[in-house]
């Protein structure tokens, strides 16, 4: 199956971010629709064979470019971890993912894991990959 086009918002701070929705591909989608963030100088064309997989099972499947990355602005104004984060909760809050999957690889990962401890609210179940606290 061949991916979205690409959409983009614009983050509080002016940042454009690049994502794609999947949305469930029959009226009874599965309970948690999924994000995936993905790993440092990477893009969310990464995630196209698990996100077709996870969509054909049932789920909306959201990817993203992070800040810097891919079709998302490569020159944000920050590149700080909270701003990461933020980019998250909008694309959750702004899309009506919650409580959301978050599925994180390395980078990813680790912005998942602060978005779960910042915003436990959001988020449904959490799985890392390549990804700890340190």
């Amino acid at each position: 199956m061949t991916p979205p086009a690409p959409t983009h918002l614009t983050t509080p701070d002016g940042t454009r971010i690049a994502y794609r929705d999947r949305p469930p591909p029959h009226p009874h989608p599965a309970p948690h629709p999924v994000l995936m963030l993905h790993g440092l100088a990477g893009h969310q064309g990464e995630f196209d064979d698990l996100a077709s997989r996870l969509h054909a099972a049932g789920h909306r499947v959201v990817s993203y470019d992070a800040r810097g990355h891919g079709a998302s602005t490569l020159r944000p104004p920050t590149v700080t971890r909270a701003a990461h984060v933020q980019d998250a909760v909008t694309l959750i809050e702004e899309l009506a993912l919650a409580p959301v999957t978050l599925i994180g690889q390395s980078l990813g990962g680790h912005t998942a894991m602060l978005l779960a401890s910042a915003r436990p609210d959001l988020v449904g179940s959490l799985v890392l990959v390549e990804a700890g606290p340190a």
